[in-house]
């Protein structure tokens, strides 16, 4: 991605805004601990209609990794490994996802695994794209009422249209 390491790293590690950034899929996020390298987490999930409440452990190594561990749940035992680098002016995140399903989650192991690459493509460029459209606080404030209100995110238009009419003074975030 082109985006600094740094800051693609904090927002992929921002486990308290996923239900902003992926307001389809991540219902709610009720933290249990946070230290400055790790946090756990109630997760609620939703994806075609299919809910799964889990505990997951986030550690983080500052601009290098982020493990995600799956403490209980039909996910339980599952980690995802992200390891952040960079090359040029780009940043390289790799991850390696092994699975551990049972339950509703189960028929995860018969998704062919191009479709599964393709929704992780999805995931990855929600988390691009939340971090690169904001360019001013007002733009921040709109994309974050439409993820609340519309679980969706801002369309250019009305992303434009609404944070310069909070940035003049016209309208104020809670109109």
């Amino acid at each position: 991605v082109d985006i600094p390491l740094e800051i693609i790293f904090d927002t992929m590690t921002d486990v308290e805004k996923y239900p902003l950034i992926l307001p389809r899929n991540v219902i709610s996020i009720n933290v249990i601990d946070k230290t400055p390298n790790s946090l756990t987490a109630s997760e609620s999930l939703a994806d075609r209609g299919i809910k799964t409440e889990l505990t997951s452990r986030h550690s983080f190594e500052p601009y290098s990794s982020h493990t995600i561990e799956i403490l209980n749940g039909d996910a339980k035992g599952t980690t995802i490994i992200q390891k952040f680098s960079t090359q040029e002016n780009s940043t390289i995140i790799d991850t390696e996802i092994n699975f551990k399903l049972t339950g509703a989650l189960v028929f995860v192991k018969f998704i062919p695994e191009s479709n599964l690459n393709h929704a992780l493509n999805t995931i990855l460029d929600s988390f691009i794209n939340y971090t690169i459209i904001f360019d001013s606080e007002e733009k921040r404030i709109v994309d974050n009422l439409y993820r609340e209100i519309l679980f969706r995110a801002a369309d250019e238009i009305g992303l434009d249209y609404y944070s310069v009419k909070i940035a003049s003074g016209e309208i104020t975030p809670e109109e």
